[in-house]
Protein backbone atom coordinates (compact mmCIF):
# COMPACT_ATOMS: atom_id res chain seq x y z
CA UNK A 1 0.00 0.00 0.00
CA UNK A 2 2.63 2.41 0.61
CA UNK A 3 4.48 1.77 -2.25
CA UNK A 4 1.27 2.05 -4.30
CA UNK A 5 0.59 5.40 -2.52
CA UNK A 6 4.47 6.68 -3.04
CA UNK A 7 3.92 5.56 -6.68
CA UNK A 8 1.29 7.77 -7.12
CA UNK A 9 2.59 10.84 -5.21
CA UNK A 10 5.81 10.75 -7.21
CA UNK A 11 3.50 10.30 -10.31
CA UNK A 12 1.36 13.41 -9.42
CA UNK A 13 4.63 15.25 -8.66
CA UNK A 14 6.28 14.67 -11.87
CA UNK A 15 3.58 16.06 -13.74
CA UNK A 16 2.68 19.05 -11.59
CA UNK A 17 6.14 19.96 -12.18
CA UNK A 18 6.69 19.41 -15.74
CA UNK A 19 3.68 21.51 -16.73
CA UNK A 20 5.51 24.95 -15.61
CA UNK A 21 8.80 23.25 -17.01
CA UNK A 22 7.56 23.13 -20.61
CA UNK A 23 5.39 26.07 -20.36
CA UNK A 24 8.62 28.06 -19.24
CA UNK A 25 10.39 26.76 -22.18
CA UNK A 26 7.98 27.93 -24.71
CA UNK A 27 8.07 31.48 -23.01
CA UNK A 28 11.93 31.26 -23.00
CA UNK A 29 12.46 30.31 -26.56
CA UNK A 30 14.77 32.28 -28.28
CA UNK A 31 13.39 34.72 -30.11
CA UNK A 32 15.91 37.13 -32.73
CA UNK A 33 17.18 40.33 -31.22
CA UNK A 34 16.09 42.79 -33.23
CA UNK A 35 18.88 44.77 -35.20
CA UNK A 36 19.74 48.17 -33.92
CA UNK A 37 20.45 50.52 -37.63
CA UNK A 38 24.38 50.62 -36.13
CA UNK A 39 24.77 46.87 -36.65
CA UNK A 40 22.73 46.73 -39.71
CA UNK A 41 25.39 49.42 -41.27
CA UNK A 42 28.33 47.26 -39.72
CA UNK A 43 27.07 44.31 -41.64
CA UNK A 44 26.79 45.60 -44.59
CA UNK A 45 30.45 45.76 -46.82
CA UNK A 46 31.52 48.69 -46.56
CA UNK A 47 32.70 50.82 -50.15
CA UNK A 48 36.20 52.18 -50.81
CA UNK A 49 36.00 55.71 -51.08
CA UNK A 50 36.45 55.89 -55.30
CA UNK A 51 37.12 59.53 -56.58
CA UNK A 52 37.65 59.70 -60.36
CA UNK A 53 40.96 58.93 -61.42
CA UNK A 54 43.27 61.41 -63.58
CA UNK A 55 44.05 59.55 -66.80
CA UNK A 56 47.57 58.80 -65.74
CA UNK A 57 46.40 57.06 -62.34
CA UNK A 58 43.28 55.75 -64.64
CA UNK A 59 46.22 54.60 -66.63
CA UNK A 60 48.62 52.88 -63.73
CA UNK A 61 45.70 51.88 -61.34
CA UNK A 62 45.75 48.63 -64.16
CA UNK A 63 49.53 48.03 -64.02
CA UNK A 64 51.65 46.29 -61.97
CA UNK A 65 53.38 49.16 -60.15
CA UNK A 66 56.16 48.42 -57.90
CA UNK A 67 58.25 50.23 -54.90
CA UNK A 68 54.94 51.75 -53.59
CA UNK A 69 51.78 53.16 -55.39
CA UNK A 70 52.11 56.61 -57.15
CA UNK A 71 50.02 59.81 -55.77
CA UNK A 72 46.74 59.98 -56.83
CA UNK A 73 46.87 63.61 -55.99
CA UNK A 74 49.56 64.60 -58.29
CA UNK A 75 49.44 67.80 -60.67
CA UNK A 76 52.21 66.36 -62.85
CA UNK A 77 53.95 63.14 -62.92
CA UNK A 78 57.78 62.50 -64.99
CA UNK A 79 58.24 59.15 -66.27
CA UNK A 80 62.10 57.89 -66.00
CA UNK A 81 63.09 55.59 -68.32
CA UNK A 82 66.37 53.89 -66.06
CA UNK A 83 67.49 50.47 -65.37
CA UNK A 84 70.34 49.27 -63.07
CA UNK A 85 73.15 48.45 -65.99
CA UNK A 86 73.29 51.78 -67.45
CA UNK A 87 75.83 54.07 -66.07
CA UNK A 88 74.75 57.53 -66.52
CA UNK A 89 71.41 56.50 -65.14
CA UNK A 90 73.16 54.68 -61.84
CA UNK A 91 74.93 58.38 -61.80
CA UNK A 92 72.44 61.09 -61.71
CA UNK A 93 69.99 58.55 -59.55
CA UNK A 94 71.47 59.73 -56.08
CA UNK A 95 70.39 63.50 -57.16
CA UNK A 96 67.19 62.13 -57.83
CA UNK A 97 66.24 61.05 -54.77
CA UNK A 98 67.06 63.74 -52.96
CA UNK A 99 64.93 66.17 -55.10
CA UNK A 100 61.91 63.78 -54.84
CA UNK A 101 61.17 64.85 -50.86
CA UNK A 102 60.64 68.48 -52.71
CA UNK A 103 59.23 67.43 -55.90
CA UNK A 104 56.52 65.19 -53.73
CA UNK A 105 54.89 68.58 -51.67
CA UNK A 106 54.74 69.99 -54.87
CA UNK A 107 52.79 67.11 -56.12
CA UNK A 108 55.18 66.15 -58.71
CA UNK A 109 55.33 62.11 -58.86
CA UNK A 110 58.24 60.04 -60.50
CA UNK A 111 57.42 57.27 -62.29
CA UNK A 112 60.66 54.87 -62.83
CA UNK A 113 59.77 52.91 -66.27
CA UNK A 114 61.95 50.43 -65.63
CA UNK A 115 64.53 49.07 -68.46
CA UNK A 116 65.97 46.25 -66.93
CA UNK A 117 65.27 43.26 -68.47
CA UNK A 118 63.18 41.89 -65.34
CA UNK A 119 60.80 43.53 -62.50
CA UNK A 120 62.90 42.30 -59.79
CA UNK A 121 66.26 44.12 -61.06
CA UNK A 122 64.11 47.59 -61.28
CA UNK A 123 62.97 47.02 -57.60
CA UNK A 124 66.35 46.10 -56.52
CA UNK A 125 67.51 48.73 -58.73
CA UNK A 126 65.10 51.62 -56.44
CA UNK A 127 65.90 49.96 -53.43
CA UNK A 128 69.59 49.96 -53.54
CA UNK A 129 69.22 54.05 -53.83
CA UNK A 130 66.56 53.65 -51.18
CA UNK A 131 64.06 55.73 -54.01
CA UNK A 132 60.84 56.34 -52.48
CA UNK A 133 59.04 56.55 -56.03
CA UNK A 134 56.95 53.67 -57.75
CA UNK A 135 58.20 52.45 -60.66
CA UNK A 136 56.83 50.07 -64.13
CA UNK A 137 58.26 47.97 -66.26
CA UNK A 138 58.34 49.22 -69.94
CA UNK A 139 56.67 47.03 -71.62
CA UNK A 140 53.94 48.81 -70.10
CA UNK A 141 55.07 51.85 -69.39
CA UNK A 142 55.46 52.63 -72.80
CA UNK A 143 51.06 52.86 -72.52
CA UNK A 144 51.04 55.67 -70.38
CA UNK A 145 49.14 58.98 -71.56
CA UNK A 146 51.69 61.54 -73.15
CA UNK A 147 54.88 58.88 -73.27
CA UNK A 148 57.84 59.53 -75.46
CA UNK A 149 59.17 56.45 -76.56
CA UNK A 150 62.82 57.01 -76.02
CA UNK A 151 66.08 55.25 -77.86
CA UNK A 152 68.17 55.63 -75.57
CA UNK A 153 68.69 56.27 -71.25
CA UNK A 154 68.14 57.85 -68.74
CA UNK A 155 65.18 60.07 -70.12
CA UNK A 156 62.39 61.71 -68.49
CA UNK A 157 58.82 62.43 -70.33
CA UNK A 158 57.16 65.48 -68.17
CA UNK A 159 52.93 64.96 -68.23
CA UNK A 160 50.49 66.88 -66.75
CA UNK A 161 47.47 64.76 -64.28
CA UNK A 162 45.74 64.73 -68.16
CA UNK A 163 48.46 63.22 -69.88
CA UNK A 164 49.46 66.06 -71.71
CA UNK A 165 52.93 66.18 -72.77
CA UNK A 166 54.69 69.30 -71.31
CA UNK A 167 58.44 68.35 -72.23
CA UNK A 168 60.83 65.27 -72.30
CA UNK A 169 64.65 65.27 -73.11
CA UNK A 170 67.49 63.14 -72.41
CA UNK A 171 70.32 63.68 -69.57
CA UNK A 172 67.40 63.00 -67.28
CA UNK A 173 69.49 65.10 -63.99
CA UNK A 174 69.54 68.21 -66.56
CA UNK A 175 65.65 68.35 -66.88
CA UNK A 176 64.76 67.27 -63.67
CA UNK A 177 66.82 69.80 -61.90
CA UNK A 178 64.91 72.41 -63.83
CA UNK A 179 61.47 70.83 -62.69
CA UNK A 180 60.12 73.79 -61.12
CA UNK A 181 60.30 76.00 -64.62
CA UNK A 182 59.22 72.79 -66.60
CA UNK A 183 55.68 72.78 -64.93
CA UNK A 184 55.12 75.78 -65.90
CA UNK A 185 55.56 75.26 -69.37
CA UNK A 186 51.95 75.13 -71.62
CA UNK A 187 51.16 71.50 -72.46
CA UNK A 188 52.51 70.62 -76.47
CA UNK A 189 50.46 70.82 -79.11
CA UNK A 190 52.38 68.06 -80.98
CA UNK A 191 53.99 65.18 -79.87
CA UNK A 192 57.89 65.60 -79.29
CA UNK A 193 60.13 63.05 -80.73
CA UNK A 194 63.28 61.91 -78.55
CA UNK A 195 66.37 63.06 -80.00
CA UNK A 196 68.85 60.98 -81.74
CA UNK A 197 71.73 60.93 -79.64
CA UNK A 198 71.29 59.68 -76.49
CA UNK A 199 73.58 58.84 -73.76
CA UNK A 200 73.08 55.23 -73.48
CA UNK A 201 71.73 52.95 -75.63
CA UNK A 202 68.91 49.76 -75.02
CA UNK A 203 71.05 47.13 -73.19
Amino acid sequence: MKRLICTLFFCAAFVGSASPMFAQDDDDTAKPAKESAADSDASKPKKKATGKLNPVMEALSAMDCFNGEPNPKAKFYIYLQSASWCGPCRAEMPKIVEMYPEMSKAKVEIILIGCDRDKGAAQEYLKSFKAPFPGVMENEGKDLPGFVQSSGIPHATFVNSKGQLIDADFASTGIIERWKEVIKQKPQKKRKKAKDSPPQLHN
